[in-house]
């Protein structure tokens, strides 16, 4: 875009009349996942005082949508560039549509509630500028403006506000609801939640599970340096394949949205999750989470379930790509098996035989990270919303 274009952009936002809409931006370039896809789907679906719309910059995403007759925009076409000046609102649940997208230029001017998408346990925001790991100045300007300018964040608990998020963002107030993405894992989904879930993998599992198979879904995090554990070679595919067949375990690997990994396995108990897909309802069917230094882990928490940390390269993560809010340690309740064979053995001993060491230990940080353990969250994100932004004062 044309700098004459982007100033055009910002005198449209200036002198068009706003209406009570709210822009649903949607992470990652507005795919339908995560805490953006859920608070929109609650509020399409209930009668509220202001107009929803899910902004994309996905065609695939915009016709899913428009199939499903939910209020969507396809940015940049003209359509969007109207309807977007319009907002009175924006709530989203990453920052790329304010750093990668010039759809920030048509509502720089209305108040953002950023929800994000997790509690972190690597340093994110302010902290991680700070931070001497893997931080250059071109970065550090990128995320200072990411992180700055909202008027609400969400978090779960006073413990996650005060040790994270008030030094993560900058923003007039914290509002402790929790997540809408975590409404999903307490109850179950509706046509609407099943939109942008990989189908196939989802309906494959509903029905070996109720055939007696154990579901093991392993989400790993990000790693700012590259690799990861199928790069790292951490994790032999095919080993794990072959114990899952012999114990009747399912194993789905879902891979970081930032990941770019082509991995078409074709084997039995192994299954790849689409890495954009929403993998919500599908880790409400899931017996035992597996991860490293992702906050799935603490979503996951509110299930009951057993959690499996694989932290085969902590020392390096730490060196390399991000240092930490907490003390692994302590934010991480279940074994920690560092080898492939460590790990193996631990899936006998949960899985196999039961034996979960772990429930009191994640039973208290849950306590810890969330103020509600219920399915109402994006019921209470909107009662803020339209206590602050739709209610005549």
């Amino acid at each position: 875009m044309t700098g004459d274009m982007a100033q055009q952009f910002i005198e449209l936002a200036k002198l068009t009349p706003k209406t009570n809409l709210v822009v649903f931006a949607g992470r990652v370039g507005g795919q339908l996942m995560d805490n953006a896809k859920y608070i929109f789907n609650y509020c399409a679906r209930t009668r509220q005082p202001f107009k929803s719309v899910f902004l994309t910059h996905d065609p695939e995403v915009k016709a899913t949508m428009e199939q499903a007759k939910l209020p969507v925009v396809l940015f940049p076409s003209a359509e969007a560039v109207k309807i977007l000046a319009k907002a009175r609102l924006v709530v989203c649940d990453d920052f790329w549509w304010r750093t990668d997208s010039q759809s920030f230029l048509l509502m720089h001017n209305v108040p953002v509630v950023q929800i994000w998408h997790g509690i972190p346990l690597k340093l994110i925001g302010f902290p991680e500028i700070e931070s001497a790991v893997g931080m250059d100045e071109e970065k550090a300007n990128r995320l200072r403006f990411g992180y700055s300018g909202y008027d609400a964040v969400i978090s779960t608990s006073p413990f996650v506000t005060e040790t994270a998020f008030s030094k993560v963002f900058k923003t007039r107030t914290i509002w402790e609801t929790g997540y809408p993405r975590n409404d999903v894992l307490l109850r179950d989904p509706d046509a609407d939640d099943m939109l942008g879930v990989d189908l196939n993998v989802y309906r494959a599992i509903v029905k070996r599970r109720k055939a007696g198979a154990k579901i093991v879904t392993y989400m790993p995090t990000f790693r700012d340096s590259g690799g990861g554990p199928v790069e790292d070679r951490a994790v032999d595919i095919g080993a794990l394949n072959v114990f899952g067949e012999k114990h009747n375990i399912i194993f789905l690997l879902k891979l970081h949205p930032y990941i770019s990994l082509e991995i078409d396995l074709g084997l039995s108990n192994v299954m790849v999750v689409k890495a954009e897909s929403d993998a919500y309802p599908i880790l409400r069917h899931t017996d035992c989470l597996l991860t490293d230094y992702s906050s799935v882990a603490y979503d996951f928490l509110l299930t009951g379930r057993p959690i499996i940390f694989y932290p085969y390269d902590l020392e390096k993560y730490l060196k390399k790509d991000r240092e930490m809010f907490y003390d692994f340690k302590d934010m991480a309740p279940g074994p920690h098996p560092a080898t492939q064979d460590e790990l193996f053995a631990t899936f006998l001993k949960v899985l196999v035989h039961g034996q979960d060491d772990h429930v009191e230990e994640r039973a208290k940080l849950t306590d810890k990270l969330y103020t509600h353990t219920d399915d109402k969250a994006s019921e209470r994100i909107v009662e803020h919303i339209k206590a602050e932004y739709f209610t005549k004062k």
